[in-house]
């Protein structure tokens, strides 16, 4: 039955609606055609004020109507004739306000139901997320409001984001330059829940933001409830059909993915589906519907695949009820579970400190050319495991590491090996004078060697000379011989040096090892 015709019906207790006689009254008599017409067009005029203040009762607006002239004159809702019983019986405006108050607040109530339904992929954009306008700011033509109703027909993508989150702001460029090279073909729309005064200021500060020409949705309320999201940024795709179509990371707002959408091609694409409940708290075994009570833990471990929509997280828990301590790793590399496990208490090691000692390098780390999105969903997992409260740290790291040895055959060591490598000596005292805002410490100069140059040797220092002050580099081009140069009078000397470095090694082994 339709919800209002239901409503009638509780209300009326009756399908055929008849008025009792202290209603029957001379407000519809066919021996006054003019008030007769007076009443009916005040009741149409009052229906039309009610309507115009709730747009979605609009589509109620024929489901109650009026024939008022002569002894046939009646009601009609939803297609049920209201008789009369009698010749003179009469209609009170009182009960046509009630009428009319069902359907406004009908009308409202689906509404408000409508814009407060999160949509999936695959469907339809309701009209009430087209037409509801939209605070803007950066509009090229100055409007503070739009709708997205103003680009139907093109390829809408909303980038939900915000101002502290780094990864977002540095897609504004990338962006930027994507939507000049498709031009009227899509339309990108960064959309933030922060205000408009908040955003116009963000964009006007040094960032990646500032120059961008993207229109920046504010104050929004509507489209994250729309398309509902937890982590950022969160990218949503609507074709030119007014579809629903992915949600995606920033990483697959690319020419190709564009073009593959244009072109209506289908999409084998990592959708991001973030994980809306998810409780770090809750035991992975509690997340399998098994239809009965969660049965008491006495100890396990596991390893799963990944956990989509989750960020990576780790740590360990007590239970003094339950007498037991759950540790938990979601969604870590493999290399950095076997890290963590270590029986060595690891020093502070650069990236160029790490050595695989595996067939495929891929499994272990991501290959450049290929989105991070796709290579983690195969490439991370999820541990844990529970123990007695008894169990103490290095307890927990020795079953990790067995875990480990046996679901995949990894085992990782700290090894000191002799490698070629730069060496920062000191050979003097400091005689040169440089305002600190041109320096930094000899250990920041050589973590940026190690971390962000891969094409160097090893760079090291002999102790305790780090914190001391050096040049920074600038755009100097990383060689001794421009090194030492700047260098010199600081007391300090780069050189090439045969050294003993701390390593963390992998070793794979395939015997009983299940494939990363």
């Amino acid at each position: 039955m339709h919800p209002l015709r239901s409503s009638l019906v509780t209300f009326f207790g009756k399908k055929e609606l008849a008025f009792p006689p202290a209603m029957r009254r001379g407000d519809f008599n066919s021996t006054n055609k003019s008030k007769n017409r007076d009443n009916r067009e005040s009741s149409k005029k009052l229906l039309s004020n009610r309507l115009s203040l709730h747009p979605s009762a609009r589509a109620y607006a024929s489901l109650i109507t009026m024939t008022g002239e002569g002894e046939g004159g009646r009601y009609k809702a939803l297609g049920t004739p209201i008789r009369r019983k009698t010749r003179n019986s009469k209609l009170r405006p009182n009960l046509l306000m009630l009428l009319l108050m069902v359907v406004v607040i009908i009308g409202a109530g689906d509404k408000a139901k409508s814009q407060n339904r999160a949509l999936q992929i695959g469907d339809t954009i309701p009209a009430e997320i087209w037409n509801t306008p939209l605070k803007v700011v950066n509009h090229p033509e100055g409007k503070t409001t739009i709708k997205l109703s103003d680009y139907k027909g093109k390829l809408i993508i909303l980038d939900f984001w915000a101002t502290w989150c780094v990864n977002c702001v540095k897609s504004f460029p990338e962006e930027d330059r994507l939507q000049k090279e498709f031009k009227d073909q899509i339309v990108i729309l960064p959309v933030s829940t922060q205000k408009q005064s908040v955003i116009s200021a963000f964009m006007q500060r040094d960032n990646p933001t500032k120059g961008t020409s993207l229109t920046v949705v504010t104050d929004d309320q509507l489209l994250s409830k729309t398309f509902k999201h937890q982590l950022m940024p969160h990218v949503v795709w609507i074709d030119g059909t007014g579809h629903f179509v992915a949600s995606t990371a920033a990483s697959y707002v690319q020419t190709e993915k564009i073009q593959q959408v244009l072109k209506s091609e289908k999409l084998n694409w990592t959708m991001k589906r973030d994980f809306l409940e998810f409780n770090k708290a809750d035991a992975l075994m509690a997340w399998v519907e098994r239809g009965g009570a969660m049965p008491k833990m006495t100890g396990y471990s596991a390893f799963a695949t990944h956990l989509l929509g989750v960020d990576p997280v780790s740590g360990l828990q007590s239970n003094e009820a339950e007498g037991h301590q759950r540790r938990y790793d979601i969604n870590m590399t493999l290399g950095t579970f076997s890290v963590r496990a270590s029986e060595t208490k690891l020093p502070l090691l650069s990236k160029k400190q790490y050595r695989y000692e595996v067939k495929d390098i891929n499994n272990y780390s991501c290959p450049v050319g290929t989105l991070y999105m796709d290579w983690k969903v195969k490439h991370t997992f999820c541990y844990e495991a529970v123990f007695p409260l008894s169990f103490n740290p290095a307890q927990i790291k020795q079953k990790m590491r067995e875990d480990l040895k046996c679901y995949f055959g990894l085992e990782g060591k700290l090894e000191y090996l002799k490698v070629t490598a730069w060496l920062f000596d000191k050979v003097g005292t400091t005689t040169k004078q440089t305002a600190v805002a041109d320096t930094q410490s000899l250990d920041n100069l050589i973590w940026e060697i190690n971390e962000h140059h891969p094409e160097l040797p090893i760079a090291i220092a002999e102790t305790a000379i780090g914190n001391l002050q050096v040049p920074k580099m600038d755009d100097t081009p990383l060689n001794i011989s421009n090194i030492n140069k700047r260098l010199a009078g600081y007391g300090i000397e780069l050189k090439v040096a045969e050294k003993e470095v701390p390593f963390f090694v992998l070793y794979e082994q395939n015997k009983g090892a299940n494939k990363p």
